[in-house]
């Protein structure tokens, strides 16, 4: 569902970086079966996965 940050949805059993998230410094992290959240240093807040009942707070 997406909730990997990597664009697609497809299982993946390696971690990797999460591209949108290149050059921001990571403090803390929330992951979940269905969407992760991720808050910088700078307390912006950025979230990723399935959105298909608003979960994501995006349109």
């Amino acid at each position: 569902h997406g909730e990997l940050g990597h664009g697609t949805l497809d299982p993946e059993s390696t971690p990797r970086p999460i591209e949108g998230l290149e050059g921001i410094v990571i403090r803390e992290v929330s992951a979940g079966g269905w969407h992760s959240a991720a808050i910088s240093v700078t307390d912006d807040l950025y979230l990723w996965g399935w959105n298909e009942s608003g979960q994501l707070a995006l349109p």
